[in-house]
């Protein structure tokens, strides 16, 4: 079921929310200014994330090398890498009880990276590197920890690119512009090109899921690897079920809930957003 929203801007005009079906009803009565503190709100509880990354960094990773890391070559490891902000998926081959998955913001300086983790299976770390480009397709990272990895960029045109921080869940016949930092989540939803990644909640509080994908022509997100294994190989999406405000996306999550996501990079056409 899709969400229509009805926005005036105007001389700070209200934002209404209307489901499309006759069965659930939502009125959400907001100014575009109590959503432009909502920004603010979720921003000042979150680390800096440093200038833009250089266009080279920017893409979908494969890593196809690996001595030293926990998970050996045979294990499908992605890394995906907006101009602000990285997701990570490591699915090993057999048992996942090592499976990995992680998300938030990469500095580069130099050939020095640092990828700030917000959120993923584990505890939140900073991972730190040297990095020697190869090609101009692949790069070998030294990490500090002893370890070396090489990986190989997707060769294609990037036509979109999404950043979306998660804020909140909250109800459908309660929702606000308010925020409380007691009561946010963790987690992001990247874009480059087709490919996605969703990476959303704790591992320490065991609300931890991760997909990546690729968004097909028909406009379906695909799944091909994930945290929870009996989704591989199901749609993500298939309907528009998002509306931005500015720098504010809420999404219909089903009858009853309303996800809010902090827009930090927005480019090209996103099929599920109205």
């Amino acid at each position: 079921m899709d969400i229509i929203l009805l926005n005036q801007f105007e001389n700070g005009g209200y934002m209404n929310t209307y489901d499309s079906t006759p069965t659930s009803y939502v009125d959400f009565t907001c100014t575009t200014k109590d959503l432009l503190h909502l920004k603010y709100d979720v921003e000042e509880f979150f680390p800096s994330t440093g200038s833009l990354l250089e266009k080279s960094y920017v893409g979908t990773w494969h890593r196809i090398y690996e001595q030293g890391t926990s998970l050996p070559d045979s294990a499908r490891v992605i890394w995906l890498q907006t101009h602000k902000f990285f997701a990570d998926i490591r699915i090993p081959v057999g048992s996942r009880d090592k499976q990995m998955s992680f998300a938030g913001h990469t500095v580069i300086e130099g050939d020095r990276c640092e990828w700030n983790q917000w959120c993923g299976l584990g505890d939140p770390v900073t991972d730190t590197a040297r990095l020697d480009w190869l090609t101009d397709l692949q790069i070998k990272e030294y990490c500090d920890d002893g370890a070396t990895e090489i990986w190989e960029k997707e060769d294609k045109k990037i036509g979109r690119i999404m950043s979306l921080q998660f804020i909140d869940e909250q109800s459908i016949e309660t929702i606000t512009a308010k925020y409380d930092s007691s009561k946010s989540g963790k987690g992001f939803f990247l874009v480059v090109g087709d490919d996605f990644m969703r990476v959303l909640g704790d591992g320490k509080e065991d609300n931890h899921e991760s997909f990546y994908g690729k968004i097909s022509a028909s406009g379906d997100w695909l799944v091909s690897d994930s945290t929870q294994a009996g989704s591989e190989g199901h749609t993500l999406y298939s309907n528009a079920v998002m509306t931005r405000f500015g720098d504010i996306i809420l999404e219909k999550v089903d009858s009853t809930t309303i996800r809010r996501w902090l827009v930090h990079e927005m480019n090209g056409e996103i099929p599920i957003i109205l």
